[in-house]
């Protein structure tokens, strides 16, 4: 899957979230971990003991559906309760209902088929496991517990034709619209990728100021004019990872942007990331609206 591709389903899980996030008194309890592809044989052979699928199918059988298992759904409700549950399987399918018709004018006159998981099969519907290649964006907890699995399925075999609507992101202005006057402090390898955050942040009224260790990084990141890190990860130093999650621990700090730019983005990075609780993950070669959309899922989100 190319980079564009990857961005835009990244950007539907994302507005997903808000769209939840807003339905839901406590909010949304799950934030976007990573983009990876899958196949039908093997995915159907790990599916959870129990859970619901939500589906959204076109005329030629293909289309997107949500899997959301058992934890996941009572974290989403916040109780165990079954009338709290069914209300939280309501509010995610309304919101994956309003999203998908947004993105896919193919989808507007499509209703959500629900079909309930157990004993790790399907009842009472038609499998909402796409059949052959398909595009899997997983959704964390922000806790950083893992015991949860939210997953957005999307057929590859329709990203080209009906789905291609997924590559319009309707709210993409405003949230990609840097916020004004950051001060951030940059950890980096790369001469460059100070200067690129600069060029960024300058016509917002934003700065950043670099910082040549993790000691000083943490010296720093306290300091009240600070308003977040961006911390370049090259291969070999993954180790340093648990520790810059530790710097959201720090008094007054967790409403902080913290930012992880990674020289190689793969599956197995991402993933350690968003269990380490590190969600603001980026790749080095970003797309110029990027960082502003990580900085404010910062702090939107609340990771803390």
């Amino acid at each position: 899957m190319n980079e564009s591709w990857s961005n835009a389903l990244r950007g539907f899980a994302e507005s997903l979230v808000r769209r939840l996030d807003a339905a839901l008194p406590a909010g949304a309890p799950f934030a976007v971990r990573s983009v990876s592809g899958a196949d039908g044989i093997d995915y159907r052979g790990a599916l959870p003991d129990s859970g619901l699928g939500l589906a959204l199918t076109l005329e030629d059988g293909t289309g997107l559906s949500v899997l959301v298992d058992l934890p996941a759904l009572v974290r989403i409700a916040g109780d165990e309760d079954g009338a709290a549950r069914d209300a939280a399987a309501a509010s995610l399918g309304d919101a994956f209902a309003a999203e998908s018709a947004a993105r896919v004018p193919a989808l507007a006159d499509r209703s959500v088929t629900t079909v309930l998981l157990a004993g790790a099969s399907w009842e009472g519907g038609a499998d909402p496991v796409p059949a052959g290649a398909f595009t899997v964006i997983s959704l964390a907890a922000k806790d950083g517990d893992e015991k949860e699995r939210l997953e957005i399925l999307v057929a590859e075999s329709a990203l080209e034709g009906a789905l291609s609507g997924l590559l319009i992101d309707p709210g993409a202005p405003a949230a990609v619209e840097m916020p004004e006057h950051e001060s951030l402090l940059v950890l980096r390898e790369d001469p460059a990728l100070e200067a690129r955050i600069a060029d960024l942040l300058a016509p917002a009224g934003g700065s950043c100021r670099r910082v040549t260790s993790l000691g000083e990084l943490v010296a720093a990141f306290s300091d009240s004019e600070v308003t977040g890190a961006v911390v370049e990860i090259r291969g070999g130093r993954d180790y340093l990872l648990p520790m810059l999650r530790s710097l959201k621990d720090f008094p007054g700090c967790g409403a902080k942007a913290l930012v992880v730019v990674l020289d190689e983005a793969t599956t197995a990075r991402v993933v350690n990331c968003g269990r380490l609780g590190l969600y603001g993950v980026l790749d080095h070669d970003f797309a110029e609206g990027d960082l502003a959309r990580r900085l404010r899922e910062e702090r939107t989100l609340n990771l803390v």
